[in-house]
């Protein structure tokens, strides 16, 4: 299991890698240019930003779960993810 202080300092190939090898796909959006998927990583989100026109405009941004909460809470139910309760 890694965490998301573990996570945030990887390189980012090695993000990737991870991202794809432990992370759960959860929810595809689009905003202000950007095609938006949200992952789980064991206790931690991780959104894969995608420049729509600028595929090289690509980034990472690890997340908590209130943070999550904010953009995803009607879109997806992200409390089975979690061993505690929200």
């Amino acid at each position: 299991m890694i965490t998301r202080t573990e996570f945030d300092v990887l390189p980012t190939v090695e993000k990737v890698y991870t991202l794809f090898d432990l992370g759960d796909e959860l929810d595809v959006r689009e905003d202000r240019g950007y095609r938006i998927k949200l992952y789980l990583i064991s206790d931690f989100f991780v959104e894969l930003w995608f420049g729509i026109k600028h595929p090289e405009d690509t980034q990472m941004i690890s997340l908590s779960e209130e943070e999550v909460m904010e953009v995803y809470s009607e879109r997806i139910d992200i409390s089975q993810g979690f061993t505690t309760n929200l």
